[in-house]
Order: structure tokens, then sequence, then C-alpha cells
């Protein structure tokens, strides 16, 4: 996984082009909802799924389990879901590709909750 708070990050120019709208996206939000240039890890972040992660791996640094998912969505060629950590608005957007054996447990989450 790897977690975003700022369009400026150069990593985002390494996630293959398909990918790249949807997570400056999810960061343009956050930056919104939170008000600030780079909220603090504790307001949210973006996380964009790693083919090998797994629900269990992520749980950590989600701070709830991703079943937990709000709401999720389809933007582009990925799944985006977002999980609260309270009524402040403060929490995660996970983007993962829709690609077939990517993340698979991770694709089956998000898709049940489109």
């Amino acid at each position: 996984m790897l977690i975003f708070n700022d369009t400026t990050d150069p990593r985002i120019s390494n996630l293959p082009p398909p990918y790249q709208a949807p997570v400056l996206s999810a960061i343009r939000t956050l930056l919104e909802i939170t008000g600030q240039k780079t909220p603090r890890k504790d307001q949210g972040f973006v996380a964009f799924i790693d083919a090998e992660d797994t629900p269990e791996s992520l749980t950590p640094a989600f701070v709830r389990p991703l079943a937990s998912i709000e709401r999720a969505f389809r933007n582009g060629s990925c799944l985006v879901g977002v999980i609260l950590w309270g009524n402040s608005g403060a929490g995660v957007t996970v983007v993962c590709p829709d690609e077939d054996g990517y993340a698979p447990e991770v694709a089956r989450i998000l898709k049940q909750h489109l």
C-alpha cells in the first residue's frame, strides 16, 4: 500500500497512468474536507492498494477493518472506498485498481459495497 496526502507527491507519477487520476481526485477531496494543504495522517489519507495487499494487512493502517467501508464507487479503472473514523470526516480513501487478480480480497470487499 502507498499512502498519499499531497497532490505533489512524486510517487503519483510512478503509478500507471490510468490510476493517477483516481488517486489525485481522492487527494483533492481529502484536501477540501480538511481545509489544509497537507493533512496530518490522523486527519485522513489516500491509500493506493498494492497487488499483494489483503484486508488483514491493511487494518493496522486503516484503524478499522476494510469491511467497515461507508461507501464504494468506481472512478475510471479503479474501485474507490471510504472508511470514516468518526463524524468529523477524517478517514481513509481506498483506491484499488479493478483488474483481474489484483488484490482480489480487497477488490471483492469494495465490489460488495458498490
